[in-house]
Protein backbone atom coordinates (compact mmCIF):
# COMPACT_ATOMS: atom_id res chain seq x y z
CA UNK A 1 0.00 0.00 0.00
CA UNK A 2 1.24 3.43 -0.88
CA UNK A 3 1.92 6.70 1.43
CA UNK A 4 -0.68 8.24 -0.39
CA UNK A 5 -3.19 4.66 -0.24
CA UNK A 6 -2.37 4.79 3.68
CA UNK A 7 -3.26 8.48 4.01
CA UNK A 8 -6.43 7.78 2.12
CA UNK A 9 -7.66 4.71 3.90
CA UNK A 10 -7.36 6.09 7.32
CA UNK A 11 -9.11 9.43 5.82
CA UNK A 12 -12.14 7.43 5.45
CA UNK A 13 -11.88 5.62 8.65
CA UNK A 14 -11.49 9.28 10.22
CA UNK A 15 -14.53 10.32 8.72
CA UNK A 16 -16.83 7.59 9.06
CA UNK A 17 -15.47 7.87 12.71
CA UNK A 18 -15.99 11.37 13.05
CA UNK A 19 -19.57 11.49 11.62
CA UNK A 20 -20.32 8.48 13.82
CA UNK A 21 -19.56 10.21 16.64
CA UNK A 22 -20.92 14.38 15.61
CA UNK A 23 -24.36 12.09 15.04
CA UNK A 24 -24.09 10.51 18.41
CA UNK A 25 -23.24 13.84 19.98
CA UNK A 26 -26.22 15.60 18.09
CA UNK A 27 -28.79 13.04 19.25
CA UNK A 28 -27.18 13.32 23.10
CA UNK A 29 -28.05 17.25 22.65
CA UNK A 30 -31.35 16.76 21.28
CA UNK A 31 -30.66 18.07 18.36
CA UNK A 32 -33.16 15.81 16.70
CA UNK A 33 -35.63 16.97 19.16
CA UNK A 34 -35.73 15.99 23.03
CA UNK A 35 -37.42 12.62 22.82
CA UNK A 36 -34.68 11.25 20.46
CA UNK A 37 -32.22 12.28 23.39
CA UNK A 38 -33.89 10.05 25.90
CA UNK A 39 -34.53 7.50 23.12
CA UNK A 40 -33.15 3.82 23.56
CA UNK A 41 -30.31 2.68 21.63
CA UNK A 42 -31.62 -0.68 21.30
CA UNK A 43 -35.40 -0.48 20.61
CA UNK A 44 -37.83 -3.50 21.50
CA UNK A 45 -38.15 -4.19 18.18
CA UNK A 46 -34.43 -4.67 17.60
CA UNK A 47 -34.56 -7.15 20.75
CA UNK A 48 -37.70 -8.93 18.80
CA UNK A 49 -36.04 -9.42 15.71
CA UNK A 50 -32.83 -10.55 17.75
CA UNK A 51 -34.64 -13.84 19.16
CA UNK A 52 -37.00 -14.59 16.11
CA UNK A 53 -34.05 -14.46 14.44
CA UNK A 54 -32.12 -17.19 16.72
CA UNK A 55 -29.36 -18.78 15.04
CA UNK A 56 -29.03 -16.62 12.08
CA UNK A 57 -29.15 -13.54 14.54
CA UNK A 58 -26.16 -14.83 15.92
CA UNK A 59 -24.49 -15.57 12.70
CA UNK A 60 -24.90 -12.15 11.17
CA UNK A 61 -23.69 -10.99 14.52
CA UNK A 62 -20.38 -13.37 13.76
CA UNK A 63 -19.90 -12.69 10.53
CA UNK A 64 -19.79 -8.88 11.14
CA UNK A 65 -17.31 -8.86 13.88
CA UNK A 66 -15.16 -11.40 11.91
CA UNK A 67 -15.23 -8.76 9.32
CA UNK A 68 -14.22 -5.98 11.65
CA UNK A 69 -11.71 -8.09 13.25
CA UNK A 70 -9.96 -9.26 10.00
CA UNK A 71 -10.25 -5.49 8.98
CA UNK A 72 -8.86 -4.11 12.18
CA UNK A 73 -5.53 -7.38 11.72
CA UNK A 74 -5.36 -5.94 7.98
CA UNK A 75 -4.78 -2.36 9.15
CA UNK A 76 -2.66 -3.32 12.10
CA UNK A 77 -0.39 -5.62 10.07
CA UNK A 78 -0.26 -2.62 7.29
CA UNK A 79 1.32 -0.50 10.07
CA UNK A 80 3.22 -2.25 11.72
CA UNK A 81 5.06 -4.59 9.39
CA UNK A 82 8.06 -3.06 7.85
CA UNK A 83 8.61 -2.59 3.83
CA UNK A 84 5.17 -4.16 3.76
CA UNK A 85 6.31 -7.58 4.58
CA UNK A 86 8.20 -7.35 1.21
CA UNK A 87 12.03 -8.84 1.39
CA UNK A 88 14.92 -6.20 0.60
CA UNK A 89 16.61 -6.67 -2.32
CA UNK A 90 19.38 -9.40 -2.02
CA UNK A 91 22.76 -8.85 -3.94
CA UNK A 92 22.72 -10.56 -6.86
CA UNK A 93 25.29 -11.77 -9.93
CA UNK A 94 25.12 -9.90 -13.36
CA UNK A 95 24.57 -12.28 -16.36
CA UNK A 96 27.58 -12.43 -18.30
CA UNK A 97 26.76 -9.44 -21.27
CA UNK A 98 26.17 -10.85 -24.92
CA UNK A 99 25.36 -14.19 -23.11
CA UNK A 100 28.66 -15.07 -23.45
CA UNK A 101 30.43 -17.57 -20.68
CA UNK A 102 32.90 -15.82 -18.71
CA UNK A 103 36.07 -16.59 -16.59
CA UNK A 104 34.57 -14.35 -13.57
CA UNK A 105 31.46 -13.03 -12.37
CA UNK A 106 30.00 -9.90 -11.49
CA UNK A 107 28.55 -9.72 -8.11
CA UNK A 108 26.31 -6.16 -7.40
CA UNK A 109 25.56 -5.73 -3.52
CA UNK A 110 22.05 -4.39 -2.91
CA UNK A 111 23.77 -1.82 0.02
CA UNK A 112 25.93 -0.66 -3.20
CA UNK A 113 23.28 0.31 -5.38
CA UNK A 114 20.84 1.98 -2.37
CA UNK A 115 23.89 4.32 -1.44
CA UNK A 116 24.82 5.04 -4.47
CA UNK A 117 20.99 6.13 -5.43
CA UNK A 118 20.88 7.99 -2.23
CA UNK A 119 24.57 9.90 -3.03
CA UNK A 120 22.79 10.70 -6.72
CA UNK A 121 19.54 12.07 -5.29
CA UNK A 122 21.32 14.10 -2.35
CA UNK A 123 23.31 15.50 -5.73
CA UNK A 124 19.89 16.72 -6.74
CA UNK A 125 19.78 21.09 -5.73
CA UNK A 126 17.69 21.50 -2.79
CA UNK A 127 17.74 17.47 -1.96
CA UNK A 128 19.16 17.64 2.16
CA UNK A 129 18.71 14.02 2.43
CA UNK A 130 18.29 10.80 0.61
CA UNK A 131 17.14 7.50 1.73
CA UNK A 132 16.40 4.47 -0.06
CA UNK A 133 14.82 0.87 0.28
CA UNK A 134 14.56 -1.57 -2.42
CA UNK A 135 12.75 -4.64 -2.04
CA UNK A 136 11.50 -7.46 -4.25
CA UNK A 137 13.85 -9.42 -6.83
CA UNK A 138 15.77 -8.11 -9.68
CA UNK A 139 12.91 -8.69 -12.28
CA UNK A 140 10.25 -7.05 -9.88
CA UNK A 141 12.14 -4.12 -8.15
CA UNK A 142 10.29 -2.25 -5.64
CA UNK A 143 11.81 1.34 -4.75
CA UNK A 144 11.01 3.65 -1.95
CA UNK A 145 12.92 6.69 -1.19
CA UNK A 146 12.12 9.43 0.90
CA UNK A 147 13.63 12.97 0.24
CA UNK A 148 13.98 15.63 2.42
CA UNK A 149 13.62 18.76 0.48
CA UNK A 150 14.30 22.69 0.58
CA UNK A 151 11.12 24.26 0.53
CA UNK A 152 12.94 26.75 -1.85
CA UNK A 153 13.57 24.02 -4.36
CA UNK A 154 11.97 23.76 -7.61
CA UNK A 155 9.87 20.26 -7.13
CA UNK A 156 9.15 20.01 -10.82
CA UNK A 157 13.09 20.07 -11.15
CA UNK A 158 13.70 17.43 -8.17
CA UNK A 159 11.43 15.13 -9.90
CA UNK A 160 12.46 14.81 -12.95
CA UNK A 161 15.97 14.55 -11.49
CA UNK A 162 15.40 11.87 -9.01
CA UNK A 163 13.11 9.69 -12.05
CA UNK A 164 16.66 9.95 -14.28
CA UNK A 165 18.28 9.02 -10.98
CA UNK A 166 16.15 5.85 -10.96
CA UNK A 167 16.65 4.87 -14.41
CA UNK A 168 20.07 5.83 -14.73
CA UNK A 169 20.57 2.93 -11.25
CA UNK A 170 18.32 0.53 -13.14
CA UNK A 171 20.07 0.68 -16.26
CA UNK A 172 23.72 0.28 -14.54
CA UNK A 173 22.23 -2.87 -12.81
CA UNK A 174 20.61 -4.09 -15.23
CA UNK A 175 17.05 -4.11 -12.84
CA UNK A 176 13.60 -4.09 -13.74
CA UNK A 177 12.01 -1.64 -11.63
CA UNK A 178 8.00 -1.88 -11.91
CA UNK A 179 7.26 0.03 -8.40
CA UNK A 180 9.06 3.61 -7.62
CA UNK A 181 7.66 6.10 -4.54
CA UNK A 182 9.63 8.55 -3.96
CA UNK A 183 8.13 10.73 -0.43
CA UNK A 184 8.90 13.96 -0.02
CA UNK A 185 9.59 15.81 3.17
CA UNK A 186 10.10 20.01 3.06
CA UNK A 187 12.09 21.30 5.32
CA UNK A 188 12.41 25.20 5.66
CA UNK A 189 15.46 26.68 3.73
CA UNK A 190 17.24 27.95 7.34
CA UNK A 191 16.95 24.37 8.92
CA UNK A 192 20.13 21.81 8.48
CA UNK A 193 19.76 18.22 8.19
CA UNK A 194 22.68 16.82 10.65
Amino acid sequence: MTDSANRGLWLVVGLILMAMGGVGLSFSFGAWGEGAAHATIITHTVVRWWREGSWKSFAAAAFIGFAFLVLGLLLLWRELVPHQGRARLDDFVLPPAGGVPSRGETVVRAASLSHGLEGDLESIPGVERALVGLFGTTEHLAVRARLRVLDTADLEEVSRRAAEAMARMARTASLRTEDAEVTVSLVASGTRVG
